[in-house]
């Protein structure tokens, strides 16, 4: 295990991952490793393959104002992510990947084609893309994150992701296993799936899903669970409980949300397109 340093000026071939004299050490990473962007604006933008080597991690610092924009292939057992200024595009297998800070741009962090075990957001500024063929297996928390943007691609496998956010946005065109809401903006884009529970305490969730979906599990302590944009020409609902300072909307006009169970209501309130009935206990 060393520590390697970026510098990315290497006399002949700078900003190549791949060749030693862009490395402060003079040696390329290899297996074990801890990668270190420190500083400097030097963008990674040759050496991408590489694939063979799993990093113990691979830190990108508030000071370092560089980019690497076309995927870098490789694998690494923590990622600790706080470039404010430039962009990053990484593809492999990821145990941990913890996101202080990003820039302001549409993708300013992103990852194609890769395993990610969790993903732990507590800051950022822009989106934190998970596109098409990635598959995340346990955990998105995004905790204090006002700003961030977490976009879930079609494609992406998040079946057995359980979501903790409590500010900032997550948004999914793939169903989650479960939602905990403590604040912050929810939103269900997927055509197809089965949720197994949301349970809310403040904040909103814009279930607008498009296709014949399943929430087996709706419990709401407070927050906004609005269903106006659903265009799903229907969309079950299994269980649905509501406590004072909670409220769902389905007034879309498509009367297209089944309760398969009465609405338990404990308070809270529900607002239902005219001329339909609902059955509450």
């Amino acid at each position: 295990m060393a520590v390697r340093t970026w510098i990315g000026t290497d006399a002949t071939t700078p900003n190549d991952w791949s060749v030693a004299g862009n490395w402060s050490e003079d040696s390329v990473p290899v297996n074990g490793d801890d990668v270190y962007f420190v500083s400097g604006d030097e963008d990674v933008t040759a050496g991408f393959e590489q694939g063979a080597v799993t990093l113990d991690s691979i830190h990108f610092g508030t000071k370092w104002t560089g980019s690497i924009a076309t995927e870098l292939e490789i694998d690494a057992t923590v990622i600790d992510y706080a470039n404010k200024i430039g962009t990053v595009t990484m593809e492999g297998t990821f145990t941990t990947v913890n996101v202080a800070a990003t820039s302001s741009s549409d993708t300013a962090l992103g990852f194609p084609n890769s395993t990610i075990n969790k993903l732990i957001v507590t800051g950022g500024r822009g989106t934190i893309s998970l596109s098409s063929g990635t598959v995340v297996s346990n955990a998105i928390d995004v905790i204090g994150a006002s700003n961030v943007t977490i976009s879930i691609d079609s494609g992406c496998d998040v079946s057995a992701v359980d979501v903790t956010i409590d500010d900032g946005k997550f948004q999914t065109y793939e169903e989650v296993d479960t939602v905990t809401q403590f604040g912050g903006l929810t939103e269900f884009l997927n055509s197809a799936g089965t949720t197994a529970s949301i349970t809310m305490y403040d904040g909103t969730c814009k279930y607008k899903v498009t296709g014949a979906t399943t929430l087996t599990t709706l419990l709401m302590y407070g927050g906004f669970f609005d269903m106006r944009g659903s265009i799903a020409p229907t969309h079950t609902i299994t269980d649905a409980t509501l406590y004072s300072g909670s409220m769902i909307d389905e007034r879309n006009g498509l009367e297209n949300t089944t309760y398969t169970n009465p609405i338990t209501m404990n308070g809270g309130i529900v607002k239902c397109d005219n001329g339909r009935s609902v059955t509450v206990s």
